[in-house]
């Protein structure tokens, strides 16, 4: 089904925006409204003009996906109050940007925008991609309908790959990245339907196909939600990951693979139960590699804009919708990078020589959030104001601190040591990292299945709270 949406909008700019979607399948224009009455009844393209004052009525008739303001000369006063409508309406606003503010490029909120925000250059890298290593060869992805996941899967099938298995258990997810990447164009990628966990899946596919390269983006990652769902995400996260390096690397077609984990740096020294399964599952990387040999790395890295739950989509909505903008502490810090730069990464780490052990990117300097809602806010045209005042311009964007949420760190780490080594790769470094004894680790993993099973929340977090692993619990 395409997406359904009203143009707000009945001038020039609307009818320029509806001529540029009018071929494109997955958008439906269902009507325009408009603030002048000489617009009324008006045909553009046979989609009929109302007048605004029938907007609320329009959203209730219809399932709309998104109200495309279509008037770049709005004042921010108007634009506000639009804003506010909408919401309370139940819609999602999108607004065109004014010209100058397109000549200016600053409020193109792409991966290069997004870089200007965050001080950060994006990584150089030499006319040769790093995807053609993965050309006529045969590469899982797990997660593959995910932030990272379909990323990795656009920059592979730049490599031409023999066959790119695409793996997810989010049908709308996987539905989406079959759109972006049509069989018809791509003819050696296959999506399937399925949990990365679910070994009779993993057995029917290796059946027929060698996997040469898996990379494993599929994990429970919001750290909210796991902190209500512990369960659900060491099922997921942990268990899961267990049952696919075990499956994959015992099987005939799989015994040469090499795997990449995609981790975090939330796993380091972690104060939340995500990052907790996120470093076990670094730890099973260890023993899977003294048990098989295969090739296992892990590849670390912090925030990545433009990821589902990221905290930049989420303020950019706040500010479309007038503010407040709410940051947890004034001294909250993060690092980040987009999500290409990322994957570049990620892709040239699984062809550096290392067998085994986990590598972590150069994310450069980490930026205060609040520093960050700052500049996204002014990119917009607004000005930040601290303030409990409820009486603010129209030109102003209120900041709210909230509170640090549970598990929620001021900084993040990369490493748990100061002690790494370079790469040939001058933004890709090696964790110089305790490799446990295979027994040492497959008993925790007995412990932590067995209180999985039995549903114990406190041996749970006993067994997270191992050294090895290194949870521990802050108090907000």
């Amino acid at each position: 089904m395409s997406n359904r949406l009203i143009l707000y909008g009945a001038g020039v700019a609307g009818k320029l925006f509806l001529e540029q979607i009018l071929h494109d399948k997955s958008y439906t224009v269902v009507a325009f409204v408009d603030d002048s009455q000489e617009a009324e009844g008006e045909l553009i393209r046979d989609i009929s003009v109302y007048p605004s004052s029938s907007l609320e009525k329009l959203i209730m008739q219809e399932p709309i996906s998104k109200v495309v303001v279509t008037i770049p000369s709005l004042t921010s006063k108007r634009r506000k109050e639009i804003s506010k409508r909408l919401v309370k309406a139940g819609a999602e606003a999108v607004f065109l940007p004014s010209h100058q503010k397109i000549i200016e490029g600053s409020v193109e909120l792409d991966s290069a925008s997004f870089s200007k925000i965050i001080g950060r250059d994006g990584s150089v890298f030499g006319a040769e991609p790093v995807s053609k290593a993965f050309g006529g060869l045969n590469v899982l992805v797990t997660g593959g309908g995910g932030s990272i996941g379909s990323e990795i899967t656009r920059q592979l099938l730049l490599g031409k790959p023999k066959k790119l298995f695409v793996l997810d258990s989010s049908e709308f997810n996987l539905f989406k990245l079959a759109q972006n990447f049509p069989k018809k164009r791509f003819s050696g990628i296959e999506f399937i339907l399925g949990d990365f966990g679910d070994a009779h899946l993993l057995s029917g596919l290796l059946a027929d196909n060698r996997i040469d390269y898996l990379f494993h983006a599929g994990a429970y990652k919001h750290v909210a939600l796991v902190e209500d769902n512990v369960f659900a995400a060491v099922k997921n996260n942990v268990i899961g990951s267990h049952t696919l390096f075990n499956t994959v690397m015992s099987h005939d077609n799989g015994k040469a693979v090499n795997i990449v984990n995609i981790s975090t740096d939330k796993a380091v020294n972690p104060t939340n139960f995500m990052g907790a399964t996120k470093r076990f599952v670094e730890l099973l990387t260890g023993y899977f590699f003294h048990k098989f040999g295969n090739k296992i790395v892990n590849v670390r890295f912090g925030n990545v804009f433009g990821s589902s739950g990221s905290v930049i989509p989420i303020f950019v909505n706040q500010i479309n919708q007038g503010g407040p903008v709410t940051v947890t502490h004034p001294d909250v810090e993060r690092y980040f990078m987009s999500i290409p730069e990322a994957v570049e990464l990620v892709l040239c780490s699984s062809v550096l020589s290392e067998s085994s052990g986990t590598y972590f990117l150069d994310m450069g300097n980490p930026i205060k959030i609040l520093e960050l809602a700052k500049r996204l806010i002014k990119s917009f045209g607004f000005k930040p104001v601290l303030t409990d005042k409820e009486d603010i311009s129209n030109n102003e964007i209120r900041i709210r601190f909230s509170g640090l949420k549970s598990g929620e760190k001021l900084t993040e780490e990369l490493s748990h040591s100061q002690n790494f080594k370079r790469t040939k790769n001058p933004e890709i470094f090696l964790c110089d990292e305790f490799i446990f004894p295979l027994e040492t680790v497959e008993s925790l993993y007995q412990k932590l299945y067995s209180a999985f099973i039995l549903q114990e929340k406190v041996a749970l977090v006993e067994v997270l709270s191992n050294q090895l692993v290194g949870y521990q619990q802050v108090t907000v």
